[in-house]
Formats: C-alpha cells, sequence, structure tokens
C-alpha cells in the first residue's frame, strides 16, 4: 500500500488529493480483519523523494511498532515520463573515485 507521507499536508502535495485519513482507516480495518482471520501480509511503502523526506523516520518507526512491516523505496520516472523526484541523486553511488577504488 503506497503511503508516502504521515501529515495530510505531505500526502495531499504527493498524491494531489486529500485522502490520508481515509486511507488511515482503511489501514485500521484491515488490521482489525487480519486479528480475526489468516490474511496475507500488507506492507505500507513509502517512496523517498524530496518533498516527503523529513517525515520518512516518522513514518517508518510508525508502521514498524505498528504493523511489524515497512517498505521504503526510490521513486522512479517511469522511463523519463515524469520528472525526477529522488531525495538524492544515487546514480554515482557505487562509483570507485579515479576508477581504482582508491587502489594505487
Amino acid at each position: 500500500m503506497h503511503i508516502p507521507a504521515v501529515t495530510q499536508k505531505t500526502y495531499q502535495q504527493m498524491m494531489d488529493c486529500d485522502q490520508l485519513p481515509r486511507l488511515i482507516e482503511n489501514m485500521r480495518k484491515f488490521l482489525q480483519f487480519r486479528a480475526e482471520r489468516a490474511t496475507p501480509i500488507l506492507a505500507p511503502t513509502f517512496t523517498k523523494c524530496r518533498e516527503n523526506l523529513a517525515e520518512m523516520e516518522a513514518w517508518y518507526d510508525h508502521w514498524i511498532r505498528n504493523l511489524g512491516c515497512a517498505v521504503i523505496t526510490g521513486p522512479s520516472n517511469c522511463a523519463g515520463q515524469i520528472p525526477h523526484a529522488a531525495a538524492a541523486d544515487m546514480s554515482r553511488q557505487n562509483a570507485c573515485p579515479a576508477g581504482g577504488c582508491g587502489r594505487e
């Protein structure tokens, strides 16, 4: 389940709708249903972007504490169809300095 924010303001900015209270209520209903029956795991998913980065830690702590699972993923630009929204440019994160991993 895609839940990219903690606050209504950030949720509305990220999703272009004001449905966070409804989503949270539906999640509560699911958890109640799951407690009564054996049902599949539902993992909330947070797409890490510049707009919601400040809420990521609180979001993760909340879902781990209350649900026992949480997924944080990076955004996609859908093959260049939408603007890049990553919190940081990770394209060179594994690049070695001077091509030799610092070894001489």
